[in-house]
């Protein structure tokens, strides 16, 4: 499904996290409290449903962080002092793209269990 049907009208909370395949919600819809977007393919939301708090993986965040990452900063990841912000942030900005980004420098490298692990600076 790639929108939610055109009855949902009001709605106290709303959690989509993980509907990777939703695009659109309806014109209509109002939200009161919350609305949860992590991982749904989501790129605005209906005016009647834009006082709602939005929610990444049921972290608190601002509409820079779902709707235009890209205008955010790796100054601002690196001085988020909110931790689960700033993780919700990595992860939805990508870890390799924000190491490009920060150019970061390698200083060292192992493996374990898990697979690779590199220490790095910013530079």
């Amino acid at each position: 499904m790639q929108t939610l049907p055109s009855w949902l009208t009001n709605l106290s909370q709303l959690d989509l996290r993980g509907c990777v395949n939703l695009t659109d919600l309806p014109a209509t819809l109002a939200v009161n409290s919350w609305i949860d977007l992590a991982d749904t393919q989501i790129e605005w939301l209906p005016v009647a449903a834009r006082s709602a708090q939005l929610r990444w993986c049921g972290v608190p965040v601002d509409e820079r962080i779902v709707f235009r990452l890209e205008t955010i900063k790796v100054e601002e990841v690196l001085n988020e002092r909110n931790a689960e912000r700033r993780r919700v942030m990595l992860k939805h900005m990508g870890y390799e793209a924000f190491l490009e980004q920060a150019n970061a420098e390698v200083l060292d490298r192992d493996n374990d269990p898990g697979g690779e692990r590199r220490l790095l600076k910013e530079q």
